[in-house]
């Protein structure tokens, strides 16, 4: 759906005109734009939801027909009511609150406007433009996070996963849509849109591709997802996992592993990465020369993750897959780290002695200068 959730009533937020934090009632706030409402409306649809005005009008001139709450599609055009009452209580609990009077809202900005037109532009037909688009949309939403809020305010996530759902559309044009998702999926919020939006299944579908653009860009987005919101995203881990070799795309590989890294704090992930093989997978990088040290680094931290685990299972499993005897926690995990460090160690050693038979390479093959230490 539409929707848009993130901490509502009961949290002390900042008000948008003040300093002040303020507890702001849920019925305050509008449920696309999770801003406190300044014109409220109500649907004429049987949950009977209020937006601002603003938001709403902008959702029914791209859905004309459908609920942005429930998603629900309808025979005819959806109009909607002022709500009076719920003005004035806002009005008056500014007051009480010692609020200034609310400001107009960013929407109608000049940055707001062309932020729209890259946005209605995602659904066009041509997919020339849809790419053009795709890829204005991912360069703002990485320079800034205030473009991101925006960008989800006006609907941008669900456009473009619409388009990524589409089985038929051509790969360069999926794969911009993944990139401009992988950069919304900074903020916090967004990440939490694009999950309650179902977006993993399609980014899941972009690992799993033959493709490598498609799975570097699919494994970057997961592993933008899996900052917050893990169980969205246990269906990824398996995918994530194949990625986990040595001789697959670099840059994919490295974006897997520290997808699996921040999966690898729960015990829940940690089962399924075990099933799915990963330790073995993980253990295999450790000496794979020809990977970044970066890449190396997180894979030895995601076992590290894994010993960490409450199951005696898994972390006997985690010794096994680097040829170590079994002790308990927390003894184990002092042992695994100084093997890890040991092997960051001798990695370092054979690193030097390549450059000194070259002494004109003074980079990693791909481009990551190598840090100091696993710690």
């Amino acid at each position: 759906g539409f929707r848009l959730g993130r901490k509502m009533a009961g949290h002390l937020l900042a008000d948008d005109d003040g300093d002040l934090d303020v507890e702001v009632p849920r019925e305050f706030r509008c449920p696309l734009t999770l801003d406190v409402m300044l014109s409220p409306v109500r649907l004429r649809t049987s949950c009977r939801a209020v937006y601002e005005r603003e938001a709403l009008e902008y959702f029914l001139q791209l859905h004309p027909r459908r609920d942005p709450l429930t998603n629900a599609d309808f025979d005819e055009d959806l109009e909607f009511e002022a709500v009076d009452e719920l003005r004035d209580a806002i009005v008056t609990w500014r007051e009480d609150q010692g609020l200034p009077p609310a400001k107009r809202s960013s929407w109608r900005t000049e940055q707001t406007q062309e932020l729209r037109r890259w946005v209605v532009a995602v659904g066009s037909r041509d997919l020339d433009a849809v790419e053009e688009a795709a890829s204005k949309l991912a360069e703002a939403c990485e320079a800034k996070d205030a473009d991101r809020v925006t960008v989800r305010k006006l609907g941008g996530i669900d456009g473009l996963l619409d388009r990524l759902r589409d089985l038929d559309l051509r790969q360069s044009t999926r794969i911009v849509c993944a990139r401009a998702i992988a950069q919304l999926a900074r903020n916090g919020d967004n990440r939490y849109a694009i999950a309650r939006a179902g977006g993993v299944v399609p980014l899941v579908r972009m690992v799993k591709s033959t493709s490598v653009e498609c799975q570097e860009t699919g494994a970057h987005a997961l592993w933008r997802m899996a900052r917050t919101y893990k169980a969205w995203i246990g269906v990824a881990v398996g995918p994530l996992v194949a990625l986990v070799d040595p001789d697959a795309h670099p840059p994919a590989t490295d974006f897997a592993c520290k997808a699996l890294w921040r999966l690898s704090v729960t015990d829940e992930h940690r089962v399924a990465i075990v099933r799915a093989g990963g330790l073995h997978r993980l253990a295999k990088l450790l000496d794979a020369m020809h990977l970044s040290r970066d890449t190396r680094q997180v894979a030895a931290w995601t076992l590290f993750n894994m010993a960490c685990s409450h199951d005696r299972p898994i972390r006997a499993r985690v010794c096994r897959a680097l040829g170590l005897p079994f002790v308990v926690i927390p003894p184990c995990l002092a042992h695994i780290r100084r093997h890890l460090d040991k092997r960051a160690a001798a990695s370092r050693r054979a690193r030097d002695v390549a450059r000194s038979l070259s002494p004109s390479t003074s980079r990693s093959r791909h481009g990551h200068r190598p840090t100091a230490s696993l710690r």
